[in-house]
């Protein structure tokens, strides 16, 4: 078993999934509405764009309540690896 902590397990990457896995098992053609990361040249850059359109979609989810802040709170912790 792995530390609680391993932030290079597997399952702690993005990225890892190749596009053809994506578009033939997943079914995933069209991922979003701001970037094609297929054909961005720029992977970092590309995951940058994925990542804030993923926040800004999320504040519809996530607008009232105690735990308004907790979504943009995972999706850094999922893009930047850390527990802030």
């Amino acid at each position: 078993q792995r530390k609680m902590d391993d932030y290079f397990a597997d399952d702690m990457n993005y990225g890892d999934i190749s596009e053809k896995a994506l578009k033939e098992r997943y079914k995933l053609h069209d991922i979003s509405s701001r970037v094609n990361p297929f054909t961005f040249p720029n992977r970092l850059e590309s995951a940058r764009i994925l990542f804030d359109e993923f926040r800004s979609l999320s504040k519809s989810l996530s607008f009232v309540g105690e735990y308004q802040a907790l979504i943009g709170k995972l999706i850094d912790h999922m893009q930047y690896r850390h527990g802030d």
